[in-house]
């Protein structure tokens, strides 16, 4: 199982859009990992701690989104690093890559301000692993926390994209193959209720349902085993036929 963490007061207040959880969640899903939780918190140490406290519990793969930049508002690393009762230590080969861009800028007469701020991104909690960043300056991390992999990857969208696909897919290894059926029907959602959570009692899969806005219909996807999701979902067929629920399409695929 798999969590997130978003850091960053500009989520909180609506400054900017938030879409790193939502692209990790899907990428996750699709590498056949369940993600259980998602949180937001402010640039705080306090509240990074709190929130990396709970996203820590229970999970497998733990990704924390936002706050590894050169600016004083970037704290991840530091609240990191206090909550886990580790030293930040210099990381060499992220020291040794660093002044490597920064020589190139140089080179192309871009004047460097805050260089000082800007190295502190060589900076990891100790036992920490370099990810490494050829879109940008800051670099992502690997930790070990108990039975727990811990990553923390810049916020620029682009950024996280690459690094997750280039340096933390490979170390995920394979999830757990799953199953999904899509019924969509000619009704509103209510109708469609009391099934959903019968479902999941009696057969342990996870449903959800979901109005398609402007149209009465609603669409019912079962996540499960692979082939136990198809039988479920003929029941749930036959049933709709018994009640005269027209269904209007379906679909299946296979996650992980």
């Amino acid at each position: 199982e798999c969590a997130l963490l978003v850091v960053g007061n500009e989520i909180l207040d609506g400054t900017v859009k938030e879409e790193n959880a939502s692209w990790l969640a899907g990428r996750l899903n699709a590498l056949g990992f369940r993600v259980k939780r998602i949180g937001v918190v402010g640039d705080s140490e306090e509240e990074i701690g709190r929130g990396l406290e709970w996203v820590l519990e229970g999970s497998r793969f733990v990704f924390v989104c936002g706050g590894l930049g050169g600016t004083p508002d970037d704290r991840t690393r530091e609240a990191v690093a206090k909550k886990l009762g580790k030293r930040l230590v210099q990381h060499e080969g992220a020291r040794r890559e660093l002044e490597e861009k920064l020589e190139k800028l140089r080179r192309k007469g871009v004047e460097l301000k805050g260089v000082d701020w800007i190295m502190k991104m060589s900076q990891v909690p100790e036992g920490g692993e370099i990810l490494r960043n050829r879109l940008g300056m800051a670099p992502g991390i690997r930790l070990p926390v108990g039975e727990a992999e811990l990553f923390l990857l810049p916020g620029v969208p682009v950024e996280l994209k690459v690094i997750f696909a280039e340096e933390v897919e490979p170390l995920l290894g394979k999830g757990e193959e799953r199953e999904v059926v899509e019924l969509t029907f000619g009704s509103e959602e209510t109708r469609l209720s009391g099934w959903a959570e019968e479902l999941e009692k009696k057969e342990g899969v996870v449903v959800g349902i979901y109005p398609l806005f402007g149209r009465l219909q609603a669409r019912m996807r079962i996540i499960g085993k692979v082939g136990e999701v198809g039988r479920i979902a003929c029941k749930v067929k036959e049933e709709a036929e018994r009640e005269g629920i027209p269904l209007l399409e379906e679909r299946s695929f296979r996650l992980g």
